[in-house]
């Protein structure tokens, strides 16, 4: 029985973008017993915007002071553990030097390659040594938690999610008896997707979840907005606010904007030919706002995301998808209307 659901499943859905979009209707199947949470009351004001860092945007000038936290991004491991050969260990030293005074200082531990986080679920002592050498290097330097990107693709049976959350809770347990605070980052696609993840489960473990609202639409798929405010097909940012918000404490929700946007070649139907390029809001203001050199550039607004279409010198079409001020400015009034009030922007040079 569970090959035919695994057959059933793989004709339904695949990852990494290329992938029929799936019912909002199908959740991810919990042999957990999930409880969920009464809706939050409205609030009023955001707290001070977070701001990831990336360590390849360093310059060595100081930050700017009116974000907080600065989450640094971050360090990464291997299988034999955290890779101090890295440029984002190697780097941590020139983040540390621009972090203004009496900042929050987080540090992802990134963990985005496929076949290591599959060796790490299943190898316990690799997973200890992770933990240890990250909290060590949090603590060395001044960090005062740790958050994990743990990007993991499967499908969501009741025993790899198990897996994934036990992970998950061991990584938590130790970074809090090393008084450091814990938090986790998820795909703000994580239910539309059917991720492996018990986001119930996570966010009573953790501190918080830092939840990426971007990126609904890959690189290496179909053009399609950032995360639609309203949409008629996709899933929507309204969608995703009550999937978590249902689960998890609105006071631990922390949503992440991204300040960028991509740029797919297109053919005549609108379909992808090739992955897309990305852009950062910086780029897309000189490249396309403020003058569009490009043949036939068109720019069309809407509360779905902001759309330009143009024609490269070779004669290619190009379509490119991306959220402006007033866009984000719409998501963060309905994350208010929704007790969310904890933001963070990526990343620090974008915009």
């Amino acid at each position: 029985m569970k090959q035919l659901l695994v057959l059933f499943l793989l004709g339904t859905t695949t990852f990494f973008g290329y992938h029929q979009p799936l019912s909002h209707s199908k959740k991810i199947p919990e042999k957990i017993h999930v409880t969920l949470l009464p809706s939050p009351a409205p609030l009023t004001a955001l707290q001070p915007s977070g701001l990831f860092v990336p360590y390849w945007t360093l310059n060595g000038k100081t930050l700017p002071n009116q974000y907080n936290p600065i989450i640094y991004f971050g360090i990464t491991a291997t299988v034999n553990g955290i890779d101090i050969t890295e440029d984002g260990y190697k780097n941590l030293h020139v983040f540390l030097h621009t972090v203004p005074t009496g900042a929050t200082k987080l540090l992802t531990v990134r963990l985005l390659t496929q076949d290591i986080n599959e060796t790490l679920l299943h190898k316990r002592a690799l997973q200890q040594t992770i933990i240890s050498q990250a909290i060590q290097t949090a603590q060395a330097n001044g960090f005062t938690g740790i958050v994990v990107d743990f990007e993991y693709n499967a499908l969501a049976f009741p025993d790899v999610v198990a897996t994934v959350s036990s992970f998950i809770k061991n990584f938590a347990l130790q970074t809090h008896s090393a008084h450091l605070l814990y938090y986790e980052a998820l795909y703000g696609d994580t239910f539309y997707r059917l991720r492996p993840y018990d986001v119930g489960t996570i966010g009573k473990t953790t501190d918080g979840i830092y939840v990426l609202a971007y990126d609904l639409h890959k690189a290496n798929g179909d053009p399609g907005p950032a995360f639609p405010l309203v949409s008629s097909i996709d899933y929507t940012f309204n969608q995703m606010i009550q999937d978590f918000s249902r689960r998890v404490p609105a006071g631990k929700i922390t949503v992440i904007f991204g300040r960028f946007g991509y740029d797919w070649p297109v053919d005549h139907l609108g379909k992808s030919t090739a992955q897309a390029v990305t852009y950062t809001d910086n780029e897309i203001q000189q490249l396309f706002l403020s003058h569009c050199a490009f043949q036939g550039c068109s720019v069309a607004k809407t509360m779905t995301g902001i759309q330009i279409r143009y024609t490269d010198a070779a004669g290619k079409q190009h379509e490119v998808w991306f959220d402006d001020e007033v866009i984000r400015a719409q998501k963060e009034k309905l994350l208010l209307k929704n007790g969310i009030s904890s933001v963070a922007q990526w990343g620090y040079s974008y915009f």
